[in-house]
């Protein structure tokens, strides 16, 4: 743990540019001789630290801009240079609930926040919101918010 620590810190002090992939190795070392030392499950403590402040802002930032498009926890993870199972694990330990779940609650925001337009009608909000149908978002809303479109549009106008 000691030497790892060591690497890392030689890597930061170095003054220039740092490589992200050796500093992964080294606080993966680092992890590892933790897991020796404290007894715990080695995958749930690595699934837990690779979710970094860096890589959930590079997610949401996918998820965002491919909101309106069909979008899999396999699209997601492969970003990152991860199996699916794996990302699945640390971002549900790291957020606290499903990437298809983070998705969807992400597809519910922008539907509400295009519905305070009238100009638009429900199937172009489903559509721009990434849900497959006027019926698909409809379904969503009554299940996650109990609520229906035409309830929640002329509450929030």
């Amino acid at each position: 743990a000691t030497h790892a620590a060591h690497r890392i810190r030689a890597l930061l002090l170095t003054g220039g540019p740092v490589v992200s992939v050796s500093i992964e190795y080294w606080l993966d070392e680092l992890v590892a001789r933790t897991v020796d030392v404290s007894g715990a499950p080695a995958n749930k403590l690595q699934a837990g630290m690779w979710m970094t402040a860096r890589r959930l802002k590079l997610i949401d930032e996918l998820i965002e801009a491919r909101l309106d498009d069909k979008m899999t926890v396999q699209d997601l993870a492969t970003a990152l240079g991860l199996s699916a199972g794996f990302f699945s694990r640390a971002f549900k330990r790291a957020i606290g609930m499903s990437p298809h779940a983070y998705i969807v609650d992400r597809r519910i925001v922008r539907a509400r926040t295009l519905l305070r337009s009238r100009a638009l009608s429900l199937s172009t909000v489903a559509l721009s919101s990434g849900f497959a149908s006027h019926a698909h978002m409809t379904a969503t809303f009554r299940g996650r918010l109990g609520v229906t479109l035409s309830h929640l549009r002329n509450q929030e106008l």
